[in-house]
């Protein structure tokens, strides 16, 4: 939710972390999937299992315990950045 970032930054925040609202839009890379009337975006973070067992993990080395830390999951399709940013902005310059 764009009101997140507001929060965050009224909060003292100096930076957010964003790849789950970047994840959304058509422009990311991960693939669209239809779920009844809707579309979704697939989506990982970086500390999820998925993103771990992927090769460029592989350092070589002993294996050792780890804990998943990210998720991994579906959001809603939001279309194309463009149409969204506009919008995002004015609500983030708006309470400031």
């Amino acid at each position: 939710h764009d009101y997140h970032m507001v929060l965050a930054l009224a909060m003292g925040a100096e930076f957010v972390m964003l790849g789950r609202y970047f994840a959304r839009f058509d422009e990311s890379p991960s693939r669209k999937v239809r779920q009844g009337m809707n579309y979704v975006k697939e989506y990982w973070g970086e500390g999820s299992n998925k993103a771990r067992n992927w090769a460029r993990y592989d350092m070589g080395g002993e294996d050792r315990l780890a804990f998943e830390e990210g998720v991994d999951s579906f959001g809603p399709n939001a279309g194309k950045l463009k149409d969204t940013l506009e919008i995002c902005l004015a609500k983030i310059r708006s309470p400031m």
